[in-house]
């Protein structure tokens, strides 16, 4: 990577961020593409956010991805909002456009182009989400802003006002077909496991160091059709992906997800597709 003094910075603004797979693989694709582009880790305490994003604009950042905690901290300082990130109320993405900051969020692209490099159409489907947290939102708006035929929300506090508030704008703008129940309700789950084509664990559930959790009892939810998706790739295999496996259904780990939101947001910096077979390799996907 040779820097000139046309290089064009891009980076990403999160706390912790140390553990990011997202410099490895932006730089990457940048060095395959040959765009003379770096991307750096930018990890900030919560009140130097708005002073972040001024030195942002002093120094012509072309774009950033957001991570946790600033993905709904960082909207007032932006100056547009593209109805990725309206309707999940979140972004993940910023790109510099004549002078303005346009905030987008590529999260649920990500798990929906996920799914379509394996093959799984959820046009018409049924897809079930497992919680209610910022993820869990922006996989609901992309699957309807995607024409997914039913969505089933499984979360703790079925009562939460500010989600089933969100969850409403995604309706009213879309259409979309979307129920929410209490996973505390296991019976109802298996029975609406029985029709769906797509489980994603939305939740931290089973993530390290608690991998011996699960949010489903057993393997005899899950049957062969089911196609069983967990967001979190710390460990690789969660004990829900393990029980699928038991019940011979399809699997996946959050990694894909996380290369494909990345390479929307390298689309929106440079115009061009991100080298997916490449960055797959370097990510062990």
């Amino acid at each position: 990577m040779n820097i000139t003094g046309h290089t064009r910075l891009f980076g990403i603004v999160a706390r912790p961020i140390r553990h990011s797979f997202s410099p490895m693989m932006h730089n990457r694709a940048f060095d395959v593409l040959g765009l003379d582009n770096i991307y750096l880790a930018f990890e900030i305490e919560d009140n130097d956010l708005a002073s972040a994003i001024q030195g942002f604009r002093a120094l012509g950042v072309q774009g950033a991805n957001i991570s946790m905690p600033f993905k709904q901290a960082i909207i007032p300082y932006l100056d547009e909002l593209d109805i990725s990130a309206k309707l999940c109320n979140a972004v993940n993405t910023i790109v510099l456009k004549d002078n303005k900051y346009i905030g987008y969020s590529s999260d649920g692209y990500g798990f929906m182009e996920s799914l379509r490099d394996q093959g799984i159409d959820l046009v018409d489907k049924k897809l079930m989400v497992a919680g209610s947290g910022g993820a869990a939102l922006a996989i609901i708006a992309q699957a309807s802003l995607d024409k997914v035929g039913e969505i089933i929300i499984y979360k703790r506090r079925v009562e939460e006002q500010a989600f089933i508030d969100q969850i409403k704008v995604i309706q009213d703008y879309t259409n979309a077909h979307i129920e929410i129940k209490n996973i505390e309700d296991q019976e109802s789950l298996k029975q609406d496991l029985v029709s769906t084509t797509v489980f994603v664990n939305a939740t931290s559930v089973g993530m390290a160091p608690n991998s011996d959790a699960s949010i489903i009892l057993d393997s005899s939810y899950f049957h062969k059709g089911l196609c069983v998706v967990d967001i979190i790739y710390n460990p690789l295999e969660t004990k829900l992906l393990k029980q699928a496996k038991q019940a011979g259904a399809k699997t996946m780990n959050g990694k894909p997800m996380l290369l494909f939101q990345g390479a929307r947001a390298f689309e929106l910096f440079t115009g061009q597709k991100m080298p997916i077979e490449e960055i797959k390799k370097l990510m062990e996907i």
